[in-house]
């Protein structure tokens, strides 16, 4: 949470602590969503065999749940083609998907 901040200049009371959190309705300090994201795809394409002539292209997301700091995520594959691929992100404290993206990839 406030590493993440720092680096991005987002101070919102929700990722800095409980307090500031349950301030806001929040059980917890909940993840920077770009935090959560950029972690997913570096994790994803670490993983991956990619050929250097590859790059992620484009990313769509969908934020569908907080994830509550602090965690670990999973990150999880469906779908995958020549050049796109679907993945999910759940946490290690449940099994619900917290956001899903697709990365296209540019290929030479």
């Amino acid at each position: 949470g406030r590493r993440y901040a720092k680096l991005s200049g987002d101070y919102n009371p929700i990722h800095l602590s409980a307090i500031s959190a349950k301030a806001f309705g929040f059980k917890q300090p909940i993840a920077h969503g770009m935090w959560t994201l950029s972690r997913a795809v570096s994790a994803f394409v670490s993983h991956q065999d990619f050929r250097q002539s590859m790059s992620v292209k484009e990313v769509n997301c969908r934020f569908r749940k907080p994830v509550f700091l602090p965690c670990d995520i999973h990150i999880q594959q469906h779908c995958k083609t020549d050049n796109s691929v679907l993945i999910d992100v759940t946490d290690s404290n449940d099994s619900l998907v917290h956001l899903s993206a697709s990365l296209v990839f540019n290929q030479a």
